[in-house]
């Protein structure tokens, strides 16, 4: 099987990300910095000292973490397929990486049984990376295969073990720009190796609301499209090549090559 050159007809959905004035999101970035700020300390706190509240309503309490800055900012959330993120079973949720904003938009949608693996680079803030680990997040030393690996392995048991939907983002780092960048092969190999679906998760409209990544947002809207499961059951790692690129082919529908 050999993959196709021929680029992907695009979805024509009609979304518009409607950006706003850029003085909301000047006047609004330290009070959504503080919110970020003091909203990690307070759970932190809370992780300490009452750790069962705290698992107990994990979902809504990592929502109201990203959801405040996006009200803040007048960022409004459109959300189309969720009933397929949201059958039951272990699945790879696998988003475009776009800008800082990406961590809200995550954290807004967040659902039971998930878990990220981020970059271990995290560790540097203390509290959200302290606060990653009680959640039981997977950090990634992308400079160190051996670890690297090890971290997969993680996600595998829990995928495996757990039943857990592991998100990750397979280009590897942010794009910027709402291109999509070339992807990374760790995915693919966990796809292989645990035999669970995919599901593209495909974001739009962050790159149009805050433009080169900064922390100034404009209000506008974000669309995510959780679009159809992708079987992996039969793959082999002889085709991880062709795999990658299918994969991202549907994102491709909805979003403008950047790999170039």
């Amino acid at each position: 099987m050999t993959a196709s050159t021929t680029p992907p007809e695009k979805v024509n959905d009609g979304f518009q990300p409607m950006p706003g004035s850029a003085l909301r999101g000047y006047l609004m970035v330290i009070p959504a910095i503080l919110y970020v700020a003091i909203y990690l300390l307070l759970l932190l706190l809370f992780a300490l000292l009452i750790p069962p509240f705290v698992r107990k309503f994990e979902i809504p309490l990592i929502r109201g973490w990203g959801r405040g800055p996006l009200i803040l900012f007048g960022i409004k959330i459109e959300v189309h397929g969720e009933e397929i993120r949201d059958t039951p079973g272990a699945k790879l949720l696998l988003f475009n990486h776009v800008n800082i904003f990406d961590l809200l938009v995550l954290a807004a949608t967040w659902t039971k049984g998930s878990t990220i693996i981020y970059k271990q680079e995290f560790h540097k803030i203390p509290v959200m990376g302290r606060l990653m680990r009680f959640f039981r997040m997977i950090s990634v030393d992308r400079s160190n295969h051996e670890k690297a690996v090890q971290s997969l392995n993680l996600a595998a048991q829990l995928i495996t073990e757990k039943g857990y939907i592991v998100v990750m983002a397979p280009e590897g780092t942010r794009s910027t720009t709402g291109k999509l960048a070339a992807f990374k092969k760790g995915p693919f190999h966990l796809a292989i190796q645990t035999g669970v679906p995919i599901v593209p998760m495909v974001q739009r409209g962050s790159e149009k609301l805050s433009p080169g990544g900064t922390l100034i947002a404009r209000s506008g809207r974000v669309r995510i499209d959780y679009l159809p499961a992708i079987p992996t059951v039969d793959w082999n790692r002889k085709q991880l090549s062709t795999h990658t690129h299918q994969v991202r082919e549907q994102f491709l529908k909805y979003l403008e090559d950047g790999s170039n």
